[in-house]
């Protein structure tokens, strides 16, 4: 579950997508940060893709209450051939082991030109989550961005 900090973060991050932007979010289960990612799409009409394999109750409740079009992949994303071009926006809590997040960042964060955050990264239960973040970070060299709140941790290139 996202803490009040971690959803603040989240919250700043998302604000930065422009315009008509694209939006990405991979792992939404229950629907608390879907919600607000929704809202800021809404307010920037920006486009919003998410990716859940097993949609629970609650997000597709919290999906009727909000009258704006978005797209929804009912799948893991390692089956999404069609992926989103020019991502502005990128939110990666999905499946927590390690080639799941790997794949995650190595097939979306690369098609991401603003911040990209990761949840559960400081969380000692799933220390993938941050080997596989550090692991590609660590790809991009030294001009990257980072910021923290809680176990989110988001990073854009400069």
């Amino acid at each position: 579950a996202y803490e009040d900090e971690e959803l603040r973060l989240l919250f700043d991050c998302a604000m930065e997508t422009p315009p008509c932007g694209t939006m990405l979010e991979i792992g939404c289960e229950y629907g608390r940060s879907t919600s607000m990612l929704l809202q800021i799409a809404k307010e920037k009409d920006a486009t919003l893709y998410l990716i859940e394999p097993d949609p629970k109750p609650e997000l597709i409740e919290a999906l009727k209450e909000i009258d704006f079009p978005f797209a929804i992949w009912v799948c893991a994303s390692e089956v999404v051939d069609d992926k989103p071009s020019g991502i502005n926006f990128l939110h990666i809590d999905g499946n927590h082991d390690y080639p799941n997040v790997k794949n995650d960042l190595e097939g979306f964060a690369m098609l991401c030109s603003g911040w990209t955050v990761c949840h559960d990264y400081e969380r000692p239960t799933l220390e993938d989550v941050k080997i596989a973040v550090d692991e590609f970070v660590k790809t991009l060299g030294p001009n990257v961005a980072i910021r923290t709140a809680g176990s989110a941790f988001a990073f854009k290139e400069r």
